[in-house]
């Protein structure tokens, strides 16, 4: 069963599947370009058609196999991807994994920044001024006090600690107003969902990333 909703270059097909007897449930949300973008079609059909292969393999050797002796309700997975922005010159889109197999839920995200000019992966360490990883720590640390206090969400006490120690540039998308970076869930407080921080500093970015992002000069 399929269904697709679009938004600019980009829709997203959804691909529903019963594995067995009814013993697994999965759901596949994923991007394809609706237009020709010349070495990006190519690139983003084989990026996408790599991460659909390796989840139904999952899905079917591992998932489905483990379900079929289970006790109690069937098990599911679900990929679903998140258009976030679009220009010209990008396209920023992240995809969640949830897996529910009888010991719980469990999450992950993956954000990808595509150059739609090269067809390329960008790497977000790029866009940033030399030497700004610790500005980049700080303003996070800030968010994340600021995130919690707004919504109530208590923090584990040595977050900051936490923020820095896992830190990676590719968790990372681009939004009409702004960057994000995300942590996996439970590292910063106990929530299993992935934890974004909205990053609002344009001044660490470079001024080619600030046009290219959101055409600021």
């Amino acid at each position: 069963m399929y269904g697709v909703s679009c938004m600019s270059s980009i829709s997203i097909e959804t691909e529903r599947q019963v594995l067995g007897n009814g013993d697994a449930f999965i759901k596949l949300s994923l991007p394809k370009l609706t237009e020709n973008l010349g070495t990006l079609n190519k690139n983003f059909a084989a990026y996408y058609g790599k991460m659909h292969s390796g989840f139904t393999d999952y899905a079917n050797n591992k998932l489905a196999k483990a379900a079929a002796k289970r006790q109690g309700v069937p098990y599911g997975a679900a990929l679903n991807t998140v258009m976030c922005h679009e220009n010209e010159n990008i396209i920023s889109l992240y995809t969640d994994l949830n897996v529910s197999d009888g010991t719980g839920n469990r999450y992950s995200r993956h954000g990808v920044l595509w150059h739609k000019p090269t067809g390329n992966i960008i790497n977000p360490k790029t866009l940033f001024e030399k030497g700004a990883k610790k500005a980049v720590l700080q303003t996070l640390c800030r968010a994340a006090e600021e995130k919690s206090q707004s919504s109530s969400v208590p923090l584990f006490s040595d977050v900051r600690r936490r923020i820095k120690g896992n830190f990676r540039w590719a968790q990372f998308y681009i939004s009409p107003a702004a960057a994000i970076f995300y942590y996996s869930g439970g590292l910063l407080n106990a929530d299993p969902k992935p934890f974004p921080l909205s990053f609002g500093e344009k001044e660490l970015f470079t001024s080619e990333a600030r046009l290219m992002l959101w055409g600021l000069e």
